[in-house]
């Protein structure tokens, strides 16, 4: 009802109203078995998936991950999913620094685009897993947050001071440490000089 007006009452043969309360669980309920269609290893949460496949053979690889994604596709199609392919990437992280050719991702008849760096869940990874474009990212919210600091220090009581440093600083310096946190020395030493300014 919008300001005393109720809409017609419509069957919905599949899917729920968007915003419901129940849709995110239902949503849930509806993907859970994903992980069980292929032999990737599936991270999930709400509709952003990652799939993750290995092998030190590229070419065994290529041809891994293609029949294992038409499992995905046909997964798809049966539960009458569609897939974002614009927004769908795959990157490769190794060792080797030799660039692999000849490698091409497709499903069903869309190509998907390779990448070198993506972003997951607001963590930024690259395919040398070097952290430099988190680094970098980390960095400019920091500063950002120290000319907040600056700006507002005159007026602003200590206790509000505190509430806005876990707000814009340490809630930043805290996500997902437990992946980028095992980075070299020097640059963790960067960061804790930015993290002191506003101490």
């Amino acid at each position: 009802m919008v300001e005393g007006y109720k809409s017609n009452v419509q069957n919905i043969n599949r899917g729920v109203p968007q915003d419901s309360t129940l849709g995110p669980p239902l949503f849930a309920f509806y993907i859970n078995d994903l992980p069980k269609v292929s032999r990737f290893r599936t991270t999930m949460f709400a509709d952003d998936t990652l799939l993750t496949i290995s092998s030190n053979n590229p070419q065994q690889l290529n041809t891994l991950a293609n029949a294992e994604l038409q499992k995905i596709n046909n997964w798809m199609r049966i539960n009458k999913l569609s897939l974002n392919y614009k927004k769908t990437t795959f990157m490769i992280i190794k060792c080797d620094p030799k660039p692999v050719t000849s490698f091409s991702i497709n499903i069903g008849n869309n190509q998907i685009a390779q990448t070198n760096c993506t972003k997951y869940l607001g963590v930024i990874l690259d395919d040398k897993l070097s952290w430099y474009q988190l680094i970098t990212n980390l960095e400019d919210k920091l500063t950002r947050s120290l000319g907040i600091f600056y700006m507002t220090r005159h007026y602003l009581t200590p206790s509000a001071l505190k509430s806005v440093y876990f707000c814009l600083v340490y809630s930043h310096l805290q996500y997902a440490i437990g992946a980028w946190g095992s980075m070299p020395k020097t640059t963790l030493n960067y960061f804790n000089v930015l993290h002191n300014k506003p101490i």
